[in-house]
């Protein structure tokens, strides 16, 4: 619930291990139109939400040199319009949709070996699965949330199935 000291762990528990993590150039880690000219070193760490909101709020909680490292799942999957050419189906006429999909698959890895999920309550299982899919095996995920905020606009939220299921 709120006020339990969910932030407050967080940030204890990443200035624990911080000097334990490899630092890599966060552009890896970002689409195209993100980059920056000059690579951008940092630790291998990343913090995340569903919500552009609760990424403000995380980065209002952490320490500045952080907040290049606090975006959105959708942000840090590399989501990308493209165009799909579709065929009508009265018209047979072939004509363009703008479609979103993730930069970062199971095919193009991230190069994180923590990532900090907040709000998890309010993140959906497919979005969740996309995002286990682009991380390598040995990344360690952290679910942070509550049950009782909101739940994810379309479909179910991973929280309580991570909640039943982890140790």
């Amino acid at each position: 619930q709120a006020g339990v000291g969910k932030t407050t762990t967080v940030k204890a528990l990443v200035a624990s291990r911080i000097s334990s993590l490899p630092v890599i150039d966060l552009n890896a880690g970002r689409i195209a139109n993100q980059k920056s000219v000059e690579p951008e070193y940092n630790a291998a760490i990343a913090f995340c939400s569903f919500m552009g909101k609760a990424v403000q709020q995380i980065k209002r909680a952490l320490p500045e040199e952080y907040h290049p490292m606090c975006q959105t799942i959708h942000a840090l999957l590399g989501y990308t319009p493209e165009f799909e050419e579709r065929i009508h189906e009265d018209t047979k006429e072939i004509y363009n949709v703008k479609v979103f999909r993730p930069s970062f698959t199971a095919l193009n890895k991230l190069p994180y070996k923590e990532v900090y999920v907040d709000e998890a309550g309010s993140v959906p299982i497919y979005l969740f699965n996309e995002l286990v899919a682009a991380l390598n095996p040995d990344c360690k995920i952290i679910l942070m949330g509550d049950l009782n905020q909101l739940p994810p606009v379309t479909g179910r939220s991973v929280l309580g199935f991570a909640i039943s299921k982890w140790p």
